[in-house]
């Protein structure tokens, strides 16, 4: 079995983090509703959840590149 390229797992991190935010999205809108603070709380974490996804990334990509 081949190894995965840096693309194929960079691509798994990143359509896991499109589940991920859509699922605490959506309950955290179910738990709190659909008010003005909710949408900024789903904001807020999205934006966490983004950064951290950016970072695994990228260390995966530095991963890749040592070899």
């Amino acid at each position: 079995m081949s190894n995965p390229s840096e693309g194929v797992v960079c691509r798994a991190v990143i359509d896991r983090h499109d589940v991920m935010t859509n699922q605490i999205a959506a309950v955290v809108r179910e738990v709190f509703g659909l008010d003005e603070k909710t949408k900024s709380v789903v904001q807020t974490v999205n934006q966490i959840v983004q950064s951290h996804t950016n970072g695994l990334v990228e260390t995966i990509s530095n991963e890749f590149a040592k070899k």
